[in-house]
């Protein structure tokens, strides 16, 4: 039986945006283009078959050039009242100093306007996007190692600049 988390986002989000790469299931394919990654000791996890179905939560598979399909996609449409990205980025619940939740998104006060940003992290990999609607600017840090987190505010100040706070709270 097909997973139905993860053909629904192949028919409205992967498929549409041509993100051929990404997945919220293990596929075959993968075997082969899936780094190891690093703990905090440099000891070496191997990728190997994991998610048989899709959990928002943790299970996407993608590539730097997909993922940056998705937050130009979401760059582009949301500053347009209705879109879909706009309700995402609708802040529903303050969590923090400068930091709230939308839907799926965390929106932060920043300079000089608000942005958006996500992180993950799993057996080793460290994944943290920022992107400013107003401006259509956005960067993408994805790595292979728990210490990366370590450099992602240098990353980010070097790249697009400011600070955040999300970053500081979690």
């Amino acid at each position: 039986m097909p997973d139905a988390y993860n053909q629904l986002a192949v028919e409205v989000v992967f498929e549409p945006l041509s993100m051929t790469a990404s997945s919220y299931h293990w596929r075959k394919d993968y075997e082969n283009r899936i780094s190891s990654s690093y703990g905090d000791n440099l000891d070496k996890y191997k990728v190997t078959q994991e998610a048989q179905t899709g959990h928002a939560a943790w299970s996407l598979y993608t590539t730097p050039q997909d993922y940056a399909k998705f937050v130009i996609h979401i760059l582009r449409t949301a500053t347009t009242s209705g879109s879909i990205a706009y309700q995402l980025l609708k802040p529903t619940v303050d969590v923090a100093d400068g930091v709230k939740w939308g839907l799926g998104w965390g929106i932060q006060d920043t300079t000089p306007h608000a942005s958006f940003w996500h992180w993950g992290s799993k057996a080793g990999f460290r994944h943290y996007v920022v992107g400013y609607p107003k401006e259509k600017i956005a960067a993408i840090v994805m790595s292979n190692s728990r210490q990366s987190f370590k450099i992602v505010d240098d990353i980010m100040m070097r790249s697009i600049g400011g600070s955040y706070p999300s970053y500081d709270w979690f």
